[in-house]
């Protein structure tokens, strides 16, 4: 799993990081700012619920196969930080997942991901 283009917006701050990782679920990410003269300080942290994608991507097999279309989706719920449904859709015949979070134990701030699957032959 490639997380690509993550931005993390917390006030008018922007950075934007790619992550790999292997089939751990939940991915949990810390936010920091980046101080010049100070220890960077924590903006906030967010955890995602990588199951949604995996499960949808290993049930359709070879993503090519198929047209654009919505293939599953991780639900918005109190027990979650996301900002609205997460959708996982196949686009251009790759596996595709938007995750929209609000930043936790932090007064604000937002997390978004765009996860994409790779199969291990890549």
């Amino acid at each position: 799993i490639i997380c690509q283009d993550w931005f993390i917006k917390a006030g008018n701050w922007w950075e934007v990081k790619q992550l790999k990782t292997g089939f751990e679920a939940p991915v949990a990410f810390q936010v920091y700012d980046h101080d010049t003269f100070s220890a960077d300080d924590i903006m906030g942290e967010a955890e995602i619920d990588i199951q949604p994608l995996i499960t949808s991507a290993t049930s359709y097999g070879n993503p090519e196969m198929f047209g654009n279309m919505q293939i599953g989706k991780w639900l918005k719920s109190h027990d979650n930080a996301l900002m609205e449904d997460s959708i996982v859709n196949i686009i251009d015949g790759k596996v595709k997942q938007d995750v929209p979070l609000k930043l936790q134990n932090v007064e604000c701030g937002e997390l978004y991901l765009e996860l994409e699957w790779l199969p291990l032959d890549q």
